[in-house]
């Protein structure tokens, strides 16, 4: 009872502490709160409901930026998610959670050296380089995963 009482004080504590640095800098909720809260929880509780608390906090930003969508690009994004999200899906829950924990750290530590060298995208993408963005992260995750799996039953 105690430590579940601790859990959720750390777990508001996160999404907090997330919530704050999205609202100054516009973006780092899903990565901050995903990292953080999968040092405790398993991440195929964890991703979803972030997932979901990220669509719901950005939706009422959509009637200001309506003219300012980029159409081509979300039309080849979406088309990259629906390939890739069902392998997401599947890998988050047939994996075990050590090996997530590890790629989550990986993908948050990479994020993070190249935000901290400046990277920046200086024109919109091409199609070949969006369908690609939306799609590259999915099958990277699932290398990395296939790799630690391998990893885990050369050990046993």
């Amino acid at each position: 009872m105690e430590t579940d009482l601790i859990l959720l004080a750390y777990g508001m504590a996160c999404v907090f502490g997330a919530a704050v640095v999205r609202g100054y800098s516009g973006f780092g909720f899903s990565l901050l709160s995903v990292t953080s809260l999968s040092l405790f929880l398993e991440p195929r509780d964890v991703v979803p409901a972030i997932f979901m608390m990220e669509i719901a906090a950005s939706l009422h930003l959509l009637p200001g930026i309506w003219r300012e969508i980029h159409w081509r690009s979300i039309g080849l994004l979406l088309i990259g998610c629906a390939i890739a999200t069902p392998i997401g899906v599947w890998f988050l829950a047939s994996i075990p959670s050590a090996p997530l924990k590890i790629a989550l750290a990986i993908f948050a530590g990479s994020a993070t050296a190249l935000l901290w060298r400046g990277f920046a995208l200086r024109h919109i993408p091409g199609a070949a380089a969006t369908l690609a963005s939306s799609t590259d992260a999915s099958v990277r995750l699932v290398e990395m995963l296939m790799n630690f799996r391998r990893m885990q039953t050369s050990w046993l």
